[in-house]
Order: structure tokens, then C-alpha cells, then sequence
């Protein structure tokens, strides 16, 4: 079993098009050659496979953009994901997102530090107290009741 097998070629064109239906198993017979070898050249020539199966299977891309435009008109109204993936795998759709960073100066860092800090400070010397949920104005947990001093019972 070696690179320059014969059908080498026939391997290629079954493995990069996408419409044919043929099994592995009808494909070994045609070839003749056994499943287990079709498996041992696939995992043996794994990179030197692959890129030849890519370039062979840009023959077939016209054809799938012509089908994937049959299935627009057909099915836009029941299925747009399946039709935004086609297009995204063919390279007819690029979604593009922008970002935005900001490199901010030390000394502006410090200023806005400053700011937040002296911000608490003066919520703290009005009386107020940072909690969790936000600032109180005393110590005592929130929807509780006070107990009171009735000691009119029997």
C-alpha cells in the first residue's frame, strides 16, 4: 500500500463530492480493495489527503451555491439558519464584528480611581452604609420587624 496507488485519484474525487451517494463499501469493490485498507491509506496518507480532497472539492462549489439558491427561494421562510450556514461555508457570507479598546493613561486611571473613592467617602460621612444591595442608613436588616413591649396579656 503506497501513496502512488492506483486508485488514488478515484479515493479523491469520492471523498470531495459532496452529491455522491456511493457507500464506502460499494466504492472499495469498484476500486478493488478491501474496507480495511481504504481506512489504513486514509489514516496512513491522513496529510497528504486532505489538502488534495479541498482543492478537488472547489469544482463542486458553483454547483452547491446553485442548489443552496434553489433551497432560498424554497424554504426563506421555514428555515434562514440552514441557509445562513450554507452561505457562511461558501465564503458568500462574512459576518463582521467591530470592538472597541481603550487604552487609558495612568494618570486618567488614577484620577477616575480617586473619584470612585472620594464618591464613597461621602456617602459615608452622610451616614449612610454600603451594603450588598446598595446604601442603608442604619445597621438593621431590611422588612424586619421590630419587637415591641406589650406586656398586656393575661
Amino acid at each position: 500500500m503506497t501513496w502512488d496507488a492506483a486508485w488514488k485519484d478515484a479515493l479523491i474525487t469520492y471523498l470531495s463530492n459532496p452529491f455522491q451517494n456511493q457507500s464506502i463499501g460499494d466504492f472499495c469493490k469498484e476500486v478493488g480493495i478491501s474496507s480495511s485498507t481504504y481506512y489504513r491509506f486514509l489514516v496512513k496518507y491522513e496529510d497528504k489527503i486532505g489538502p488534495l480532497v479541498d482543492k478537488e472539492r472547489q469544482k463542486f462549489k458553483s454547483q452547491i451555491r446553485s442548489e443552496a439558491y434553489k433551497c432560498l427561494v424554497k424554504r426563506l421562510s421555514r428555515s434562514d439558519n440552514a441557509l445562513k450556514l450554507t452561505f457562511q461555508l461558501l465564503g458568500d457570507l462574512i459576518e463582521r464584528s467591530e470592538s472597541k479598546t481603550e487604552i487609558i493613561d495612568p494618570e486618567i486611571k488614577k484620577l477616575r480611581i480617586k473619584q470612585l473613592l472620594d464618591t464613597i467617602g461621602n456617602q459615608s460621612q452622610d451616614g449612610s452604609k454600603l451594603s450588598a444591595n446598595g446604601p442603608r442608613s442604619d445597621d438593621k436588616p431590611q422588612n424586619v420587624a421590630e419587637p415591641t413591649n406589650d406586656q398586656s396579656s393575661p
